[in-house]
C-alpha cells in the first residue's frame, strides 16, 4: 500500500527542533498522559460560563424529559478555594481514563469494549511493542483492506466463479470526482498496519461499523472523550501514524531496484511478498467463516436443482452464526430471508451490497468491488438510491431496502432512557421489496400505464350431468379461477371468478387486458394448460412467485382469518369507494352476502370484500396475494384504502367483447411484429392529456359500449368539444380543456401514497393545488357552457361542480401552513397553535441558539475581540473559533479541534454539553416536524373517496376530450357513424353494416392517398348506396372474399373489424359513411401457431377456435375466418370450410367475412343469396410472372391464387417455379375431366 507522509494533528504543536533531538526509541516510549496530568486548571478558565448557569431548576420544556438540566451540571462561579478540588477531579479523570487503557491493553476480547476504546486499545499495544522486531513489521500483512476474498459458486445465474480480490488504487481513486459512484471509506487504514493478532482478529467489526454507529459508541464515553480531546491539545500524541517512519523503513525506501525482490537484513518482507501473506491468512481466517457458501441450501436443507428446493431462503448452520460479528448478524439474519433478492443494506450515507450482490452490480452494472466486513462489498450514495434501484428492477431483479431505523444520537437517547442493554449497531430493519409490478414510489415509475400483479388460484371442475366416478382432467375438465388483480401504484383490487372452457377464453382475455408485470401462484396448483398459456402471453418467469400451498399461498378460511386479525379497516372512517357502490356488475348481484353468523364477517369489511367470501376459490386468490403483499412490507397501505370492485373480462353485458384472440389478432394493444404498441389501434387513438385519463381510456378501449344511446351520448359529447368556442381563451373548449389539464400530475397515485404516508411533500403541494385547479375548471369552465352541451354526460359532470366539503378542505390548507415555502424547503411548516410540541420544539431550538450567542458574546468580552466566531465543520458545529494573536489568551481546559494558519478552533465541557443538548432538541423536533406531517396528510385522506370521484370526473372528461382530438389524427374521410337498432319491421334481430370508402386507420396514418378504400355492405337490405336493381332486397349478411396472395384480404378483415371498434367507443370512423347496429362480440380467425409443448398442431388449434366460434357466436355478432382448411389436406380443409360456412349462414346468420383460396368453394356458394362472393382486384402478367395488386374489393371470383409469382416474387429459384407451374397445370386440367365425370 502507497504510504503518504503526514503529520500528526496531535504533534503540531510540539517545537521542530525537539523533535530532531528526540530519539526514535524514547519518541515511542513517551507516555501520552504525562502532560495532561501537569496541566494547571485555573481560576481564568472557568470564569467562562457556560450558559448552564443562567438556569436554576429545569429546561424550557418540562413536558420533555430528555431536555431536562440535572442541577449537578451546574457549575457556579469557580473560587480559589475549589481550584485544587477541580483540578483532583481532572486527576481522577485522567487516572480512570488510563486504567480502562490499561484494561483494554490487556484484553483478548473485545466484544465487551467501546469501540472508541478499541482504537485506544491498538495504540497503548504498539507503545509496549519493540519498533525493532519482526513481528511489527509482519503485522502489515494483516492489513484488512486487501484481502482476497474466499470462493463463493451458486451465483445468481447458476454459474460458479472463483473468489475474486478487487483492490482499489489510491491513484486511480484520486482523480474520480463521479458522484454517482461508491468508493467506500477506509477507517484506520494506515494504523491497521500496527496491529497485533488480538486486535486484528476483531477489526472487521469496528471497522465495517457506519458514522452512525460508531458515532453511538463515541457518545456513550463521552467524558472519556474530552480528556481525551484535551491531552491532544497539550501533549506529545503516541497516536499510530503510517506517516512516521522508523530508520528501518527509511533504509527500505532507499533500497536499490535489484533489492525490491529481496528481504531485507531487519527481516521485512517485500511488498509482493506481504500481499501473498495477507492473502494466505485472509484464506485460513475466513474460508472456515463463511465454507457454507460454497453448498448452497435453503432453510430446509435443500440444494438448487432439488425438488421444492426454495430459492428465497438461505440455510446458514449454527456455529456460522457464533463467529459473526454483530454487524454481521445483522446483515445474515434479513439476507437468509431474502436470498433471491439484491440486498441495498443502509449504513451512514450509503447503501452498500455484498457478496453475490456485490457481484450482481459489479458484473451487471460495473458498479466498484471492493473487501469490507470480509465480504465483497459494492456502494451507492444514499441520493442515488431511487436511480440503482430502478435499474436493478428494471433487469429482473427484486429489491429489499433496508434502512437504519435510528441515528446514533436518537440510539443514545433511547439508551438512556431504556433500562434494557442496548445492542452495540445501529438498528436496522426491511424497509420494503421492490419488484416489477409493486412498485409505488414516484421515483421508480417510468410509465403512466399500469403495472399490474396478478395472484391465480384454478381448480378443476367435473363435467356438468357426468359421473362423479368420472376422471377430471385437464384436457376435458373446465377450470374454475379465482383471480385478484392489484395495481399497487393506486392501490386498485379487481376481484374476478368464473368458469372457463378448455381453452381457457376468458382467461386468456383476461390476461391479454392487463398483461400483468408479475403473478402469484401456488406451487403444483395450475395445470399444464394454464402454464403453457402465462408463459405464452406474461413470459418471464423470473417475475413468477411460487408460493408454497397453505403455509404461503393461503387457502380461504386461513385468508379470512388472517383479515380479520389483521383488521385493516378498523381505523378507516370513509365510505365505501365510488366503485364500491356504483361498480355492481351482474357478478356481483348474483353473490349474496352470507349472513352465517358462525362466519362472523365483520362489518366494516368493504361489501365487494363480503361478497368474495363466499366463494372460496376467489377468497384463496386473495390469500396468496395478500401474503406477498406482506412479505413486501405494503399490505396495510393497499388493503386499508377499500379500494375493490369486481372484474369480468368477457359476460359484461353492457360492452362489444373483445376475447383475448381478437385483441391480439387486430393488434390493439401491441402488435405481431416486436410487441411494442408502434402500429396498434390504442397507440392512434389515445391522445389523452392526464396520467390517469390515459388509463381510463385503455379500459374503454377492452370494453366498447354497446348501448345506442350511451355511445350517441359520448359522440355529442365529442362534438361539444370541438364545436363550443370558449372566449377567455379564444378557443375552442377542447383546447381549453386541454390546457388546464396539462397542469396536473397523477392525482390517482399521489392520493394513495398520501394514504400510506409516504407521500413526499411537493408531491403533497402539487396535488392541492391541482384540485384547486380542478375546481375552477368545474365552476368556471364547463359550468359555464352547460346551456351548450348536448351531451348528457358532459352535462352532469358540469353541473356536478364540486364537493363542498373539498372546497372547505382546500381553504383549510392553503390557511394552515404556507405552500411556496413547504415546497421550497421540503418540509410542512404549520402556523402557530397547530401542534402544541411542534411549538415546544421549535421554541427549544430558539433558546438554545440565543443561550448559545450570548455565551459567545460572552467571550469576546473576555478575551476582548470581536474577531471571535462560532464555525460549523460537518457535525462539528458551534467551535469557537479564535485568531492566532489570542491563542495565548485561551483557557488550558479549552480542547482544540482543529486549526489553520490564521485561526484555531475549540470545544469545552460546557459548550458541548449545549452542543448535545441542541442536537438532542433538533431530534425531538425532527419527530414533532415528521408526525405534523403526518397529521396534515391523515387530514386529506379522511375524504379519500370524494378525492378519487373527482379525479375519475377529471378522467373522463380527458376521455371524451381524447375522442375530440382522434378526429384531427384520421384524416379525411372521416365521418360521425350512425346507429340503428338491431330490430327490423318483422321485430326479429337482423344486424347491418355499411361503410364508405372505408381505410385502415393505423396503416400510413395522414397519407391517404396511399391506401386505397374499399366499400363493405352486409346485412339489412339493398339500397342507393350499392348500386344494385334489387333495391328492397335482402342483403348478404356474409362475404366470401377470394384474390391472390398478398392482395389485401387479411387487411381488409381487419379494417372492418377496426371501425366497428372505434364506432362502439364512440368515435369518428375513417370512411365516408358508416352505419351500423351495435354488436356484442367479434370473433377473429385469423392466422395460426403450433402448440407443441401441448401437443397441438396448427390445425388443431385453427379448429378448436372455430368450434368456439360456431357455439358461442349470435346474430349480433362480427365473425372474421381467414382462410379456414388450410392445415389439412385440399379436400378436408374445403369439407370443413364448406360445412362451416353453410353452419353460419343458415343456423348463426350473423355477419361476417369468410376469405379462401379454394375455388371449388367459391363455385358451390356463387348463386347462395346469403354469401356475396367477392375479391382484391390485380393486374397479371403472366409471361414476366408478376402479378401488380390493386386492392380494390370487387364482384366476383378470383380465378387462381398467383402462388407462382409471389414464389418468383419472393426469391424461389426459376427453375423451381416453372417446374411447379408445369405440376400446377397438369393438377387442374386432372381436376377438371374428375369434376367433368362426376357430372355426367
Amino acid at each position: 500500500m502507497n504510504q503518504t507522509p503526514r503529520k500528526n494533528s496531535n504533534n503540531k504543536n510540539n517545537d521542530t527542533k525537539q523533535k530532531k533531538q528526540m530519539s526514535i526509541m524514547s519518541f515511542f516510549n513517551t507516555p501520552k498522559i504525562k502532560k495532561v496530568q501537569a496541566q494547571e486548571v485555573t481560576p481564568e478558565s472557568n470564569n467562562l460560563e457556560s450558559p448552564n448557569t443562567k438556569k436554576n431548576n429545569e429546561y424550557i420544556l418540562n413536558n420533555i424529559s430528555n431536555l431536562k438540566i440535572n442541577e449537578n451540571t451546574f457549575s457556579p462561579p469557580i473560587e480559589k478555594d475549589t481550584v485544587n478540588e477541580n483540578k483532583n477531579d481532572n486527576k481522577k479523570k485522567l487516572s480512570e481514563e488510563k486504567k480502562i487503557h490499561e484494561i483494554n491493553k490487556d484484553s483478548e476480547d473485545e466484544d465487551d469494549m467501546p469501540i472508541m476504546y478499541k482504537k485506544k486499545a491498538k495504540r497503548i499495544k504498539i507503545e509496549n511493542n519493540d519498533i525493532e522486531t519482526p513481528k511489527v513489521e509482519n503485522n502489515i500483512n494483516n492489513e484488512d483492506d486487501d484481502l482476497p476474498i474466499r470462493p463463493l459458486k451458486n451465483l445468481r445465474r447458476g454459474t460458479q466463479r472463483k473468489r475474486i480480490s478487487y483492490k482499489e488504487s489510491d491513484s486511480e481513486d484520486s482523480g474520480n470526482d463521479d458522484s454517482d459512484e461508491y468508493i467506500p471509506k477506509k477507517e484506520e487504514s494506515d494504523e491497521d498496519e500496527y496491529k497485533d493478532d488480538v486486535v486484528e482478529e476483531e477489526e472487521p467489526e469496528t471497522a465495517s461499523e457506519s458514522d452512525d454507529d460508531v458515532a453511538y459508541e463515541d457518545m456513550k464515553k463521552k467524558s472519556s472523550r474530552k480528556i481525551s480531546k484535551s491531552s491532544s491539545s497539550s501533549s506529545i500524541s503516541i497516536k499510530k501514524d503510517s506517516s512516521y517512519k522508523s530508520p528501518i523503513e527509511k533504509l527500505s525506501a532507499f533500497r536499490s531496484p535489484k533489492m525490491a525482490s529481496k528481504t531485507n537484513l531487519f527481516g521485512l518482507s517485500t511488498q509482493q511478498e506481504k500481499r501473498k501473506e495477507k492473502e494466505e491468512k485472509f484464506k485460513e481466517k475466513n474460508e472456515d467463516r463463511y465454507s457454507w457458501l460454497m453448498d448452497i441450501r435453503d432453510e430446509n436443507g435443500k440444494r438448487p436443482g432439488e425438488e421444492d428446493y426454495d430459492p428465497r431462503t438461505l440455510y446458514i448452520p449454527p456455529a456460522a452464526w457464533k463467529k459473526f460479528t454483530p454487524f454481521e448478524r445483522q446483515y445474515w439474519e434479513i439476507k437468509a430471508k431474502h436470498w433471491e433478492k439484491v440486498v441495498f443494506f443502509k449504513k451512514g450515507k450509503f447503501y452498500e451490497l455484498y457478496e453475490k450482490d456485490a457481484d450482481i452490480g459489479h458484473q451487471e452494472f460495473d458498479l466498484k468491488m471492493t473487501d469490507r466486513v470480509n465480504m465483497r462489498m459494492v456502494g451507492v450514495p444514499e441520493a442515488s438510491f431511487e436511480q440503482w434501484a430502478s435499474q436493478f428492477v428494471a433487469k429482473g431483479y427484486k429489491v429489499a431496502k433496508v434502512d437504519q431505523m435510528e441515528t446514533a444520537l436518537k440510539k443514545s437517547m433511547n439508551a438512556r432512557n431504556s433500562k434494557s442493554k442496548e445492542e452495540k449497531v445501529i438498528k436496522r430493519e426491511l424497509a420494503q421489496v421492490l419488484t416489477a409490478g409493486t412498485l409505488v414510489d414516484s421515483g421508480f415509475l417510468t410509465n403512466d400505464m399500469s403495472a399490474y400483479c396478478v395472484s391465480i388460484k384454478e381448480e378443476l371442475q367435473p363435467i356438468n350431468g357426468v359421473s362423479e366416478s368420472y376422471m377430471v382432467t385437464e384436457d376435458r375438465s373446465p377450470p374454475k379461477f379465482g383471480i385478484c388483480i392489484v395495481d399497487t401504484t393506486t392501490a386498485t383490487f379487481k376481484f374476478s371468478t368464473f368458469v372457463d372452457d378448455i381453452d381457457r377464453t376468458r382467461f386468456e382475455t383476461l390476461l391479454i387486458q392487463y398483461k400483468p408485470k408479475e403473478i402469484v401462484i401456488e406451487r403444483g396448483g395450475l395445470s399444464q394448460r394454464t402454464i403453457q398459456m402465462l408463459k405464452r402471453i406474461v413470459g418471464n418467469k423470473d417475475q413468477w412467485n411460487v408460493l408454497i400451498p397453505e403455509k404461503e399461498f393461503w387457502g380461504p378460511e386461513k385468508t379470512e382469518m388472517e383479515l380479520k386479525i389483521q383488521d385493516y379497516f378498523k381505523n378507516s372512517d370513509k365510505k365505501e369507494s365510488s366503485e364500491d357502490v356504483e361498480m355492481k356488475t351482474e357478478q356481483d348481484e348474483s353473490m349474496d352476502i352470507d349472513n352465517d353468523k358462525n362466519r362472523n364477517i365483520p362489518e366494516n369489511w368493504p361489501t365487494v370484500l363480503k361478497q368474495a367470501a363466499n366463494e372460496p376459490v376467489l377468497l384463496s386468490a386473495i390469500g396468496g396475494l395478500l401474503w406477498y403483499l406482506q412479505s413486501l412490507k405494503i399490505d396495510v397501505e393497499l388493503f386499508s384504502l377499500k379500494n375493490f370492485s369486481f372484474y369480468d373480462p368477457v359476460n359484461d353485458a353492457s360492452s362489444l367483447i373483445l376475447d383475448g384472440q381478437t385483441l391480439m389478432n387486430l393488434e390493439v394493444f401491441q402488435n405481431n411484429g416486436d410487441g411494442s404498441t408502434e402500429g396498434t389501434l390504442f397507440e392512434l387513438l389515445e391522445h389523452c392529456t392526464t396520467p390517469f385519463g390515459k388509463r381510463q381510456f385503455r379500459n374503454w378501449i377492452c370494453h366498447p359500449l354497446r348501448d345506442i344511446d350511451a355511445i350517441e351520448d359520448r359522440l355529442n359529447a365529442s362534438d361539444d368539444m370541438l364545436n363550443i368556442y370558449v372566449e377567455e381563451n379564444n378557443s375552442s373548449l377542447v383546447d381549453y380543456i386541454d390546457t388546464i389539464l396539462r397542469k396536473l400530475p397523477d392525482l390517482e397515485r399521489i392520493i394513495s401514497r398520501i394514504h400510506a404516508g409516504s407521500c413526499k411533500v411537493k408531491e403533497f403541494i402539487q396535488s392541492l393545488k391541482a384540485f384547486t385547479i380542478i375546481m375552477e375548471l368545474f365552476i368556471n369552465v364547463l359550468n359555464s357552457q352547460v346551456d351548450h352541451l348536448t351531451s348528457k354526460r358532459l352535462k352532469e359532470i358540469a353541473q356536478f361542480g364540486f364537493f363542498d366539503v373539498l372546497k372547505e378542505e382546500l381553504i383549510w390548507f392553503q390557511n394552515a401552513f404556507d405552500w411556496e415555502r413547504a415546497t421550497k424547503d421540503n418540509n410542512i411548516t404549520p402556523v402557530d397553535g397547530y401542534d402544541e410540541t411542534y411549538d415546544q420544539t421549535k421554541q427549544a431550538i430558539k433558546d438554545i441558539e440565543i443561550e448559545l450567542q450570548d455565551y459567545l458574546r460572552k467571550i469576546q468580552k473576555k478575551l476582548g475581540s470581536k474577531d471571535i466566531v462560532y464555525k460549523d465543520l460537518g457535525k462539528e458545529i458551534y467551535q469557537i473559533q479564535v485568531p492566532k494573536r489570542l491563542v495565548k489568551s485561551v483557557p488550558k481546559d479549552w480542547i482544540q479541534m482543529s486549526k489553520t494558519q490564521a485561526v484555531n478552533r475549540y470545544y469545552n465541557a460546557s459548550l458541548r454539553d449545549d452542543i448535545q443538548r441542541l442536537n438532542e432538541a433538533k431530534e425531538l423536533f425532527n419527530d414533532a416536524e415528521s408526525e405534523v406531517k403526518q397529521r396534515i396528510y391523515q387530514r386529506f385522506d379522511a375524504h379519500y373517496d370524494k378525492w378519487l370521484q373527482v379525479i375519475k370526473l377529471v378522467a373522463e372528461v380527458d376521455c371524451l376530450a381524447c375522442l375530440a382530438r382522434c378526429r384531427e389524427v384520421l384524416g379525411e374521410p372521416s365521418c360521425r357513424p350512425e346507429f340503428v337498432s338491431t330490430l327490423d319491421t318483422e321485430m326479429t334481430e337482423s344486424s347491418v353494416l355499411e361503410l364508405t370508402e372505408l381505410r385502415h386507420p393505423c396503416v400510413n396514418v395522414g397519407v391517404t392517398q396511399d391506401f386505397i378504400p374499399n366499400d363493405t355492405y352486409l346485412g339489412g337490405v339493398y339500397n342507393e348506396l350499392d348500386g344494385s336493381m334489387d333495391t328492397g332486397k335482402e342483403r348478404p349478411k356474409l362475404i366470401l372474399l377470394t384474390g391472390p396472395n398478398m392482395g389485401g384480404k387479411s387487411t381488409l378483415l381487419r379494417q372492418t373489424c377496426i371501425a366497428v371498434i372505434m364506432a362502439q367507443i364512440g368515435c369518428y370512423v375513417p370512411a365516408k359513411k358508416c352505419r351500423l347496429t351495435p354488436f356484442d362480440r367479434i370473433f377473429t380467425r385469423i392466422g395460426a401457431n403450433d402448440n407443441i409443448l401441448a401437443g397441438q398442431s396448427t390445425f388443431m388449434i385453427e379448429l378448436a377456435e372455430t368450434s368456439k366460434i360456431l357455439k358461442e357466436a349470435t346474430p349480433r355478432s362480427l365473425v372474421i375466418l381467414d382462410e379456414l382448411g388450410r392445415g389439412t389436406s385440399t379436400f378436408d380443409g374445403f369439407s370443413i370450410a364448406y360445412s362451416v360456412l353453410n353452419y353460419i349462414i343458415t343456423q348463426v346468420r350473423c355477419i361476417g367475412l369468410f376469405s379462401t383460396h379454394y375455388g371449388m368453394l367459391t363455385e358451390e356458394y356463387k348463386s347462395n343469396p346469403l354469401v356475396a362472393c367477392k375479391f382484391m382486384s390485380f393486374h397479371s402478367d403472366e409471361e414476366n410472372h408478376e402479378v401488380i395488386f390493386l386492392y380494390k374489393l370487387t364482384d366476383g371470383i378470383c380465378p387462381k391464387s398467383y402462388g407462382m409469382n409471389v414464389a418468383n416474387i419472393a426469391g424461389v429459384p426459376k427453375s423451381i417455379v416453372l417446374q411447379a407451374e408445369t405440376v400446377a397445370a397438369e393438377f387442374e386440367k386432372n381436376s377438371k375431366i374428375q369434376e367433368a365425370e362426376l357430372t355426367t
